[in-house]
């Protein structure tokens, strides 16, 4: 997967994404993220271990915990 992002205090955005269906056996979880990516507008890092990634709306499209 490949692409460029653009933050500034808050915000978020991913453009240019792109992946590859040879890397992996299985591409439900890159697939389901390259879908996500464009919707992401803002983030926020929660007990210094959890980004929590949200659409314009505010709501919640993804959490990754370290």
């Amino acid at each position: 997967m490949t692409g460029s992002f653009e933050k500034s205090k808050n915000a978020l955005k991913f453009f240019s994404i792109s992946f590859t269906e040879l890397a992996c056996d299985n591409m439900m979880i890159e697939r389901s993220i390259v879908f996500i990516l464009p919707s992401i507008k803002s983030y926020e890092i929660m007990d210094d271990s959890i980004l929590v990634l949200k659409d314009d709306n505010g709501h919640i499209l993804m959490e990754l915990t370290k």
